[in-house]
């Protein structure tokens, strides 16, 4: 199966940087800045010194800035898990086969932390959320419904796995399943069913496992747990 990358991992290295847009590298930058705050000492003495600074950075910046309404950017760009221009989107780098199974890979750190060294719950909800619609057709769906079950905690700084595929496709309507993964074992799980806005091509489909063809586009390989 043909895989595509949707959203490479943030560049950290100058070479790679250089060639994103300014936002991107600017985005890129305020990330590192927000894990560093997260590993000094509250009493550190360079503290001071540093907020002064960002004031100053703030105030340059709010010169040129829009309102927030009116600076609303496309989805894609600004989206908290898949944004490059989001230093809230996690450095996670994401892959969508040519049959529409979405596969998320990386390591998250103290920023997405909720219990000590583990990842937040919501975090894992929204990683699962998002890889779900995007293997259920992204912009052309809207989400109905989404389960989500913990069967165990998520650590911090190992290497996760978030997938998703279409299981069932009826008239206006896909089921898709996912799951968060580490080290191989199983710790989220979700399953989400998601409205077609607009797919010519649900109007003649009944209900029947699998895309459009009638086809299960599950498969041992690939079938998400």
């Amino acid at each position: 199966m043909q895989y595509h990358e949707r959203y490479p991992v943030h560049p950290d290295d100058q070479s790679e940087a250089e060639q994103v847009h300014p936002l991107e590298h600017a985005a890129n930058g305020l990330r590192r800045l927000t894990s560093l705050l997260l590993r000094v000492y509250e009493d550190d003495r360079a503290l001071l010194a540093v907020a002064e600074e960002l004031e100053e950075i703030r105030d340059r910046l709010e010169k040129d800035a829009g309102t927030a309404h009116d600076s609303v950017r496309d989805g894609s760009s600004s989206d908290p898990v898949s944004g490059r221009v989001n230093a809230l989107a996690p450095p996670l780098t994401m892959k969508v086969g040519d049959d529409g199974f979405v596969a998320a890979s990386g390591a998250l750190g103290l920023e997405y932390q909720g219990p000590r060294g583990m990842v937040h719950g919501g975090v894992s909800a929204l990683l699962l959320a998002h890889v779900l619609v995007v293997a259920a057709g992204a912009e052309g769906v809207s989400a109905e419904t989404l389960s989500i079950r913990y069967g165990q905690r998520v650590p911090l700084f190992e290497e996760l796995v978030v997938t998703g595929g279409e299981v069932e496709r009826a008239v206006g309507r896909v089921a898709v399943r996912g799951a968060i993964t580490v080290a191989g074992s199983v710790a989220v799980s979700a399953e989400g069913r998601f409205v077609a806005r607009a797919d010519p091509d649900l109007s003649s489909q009944q209900m029947s496992p699998g895309g459009r063809d009638g086809r299960s586009r599950e498969s041992p390989r690939h079938r998400p747990r």
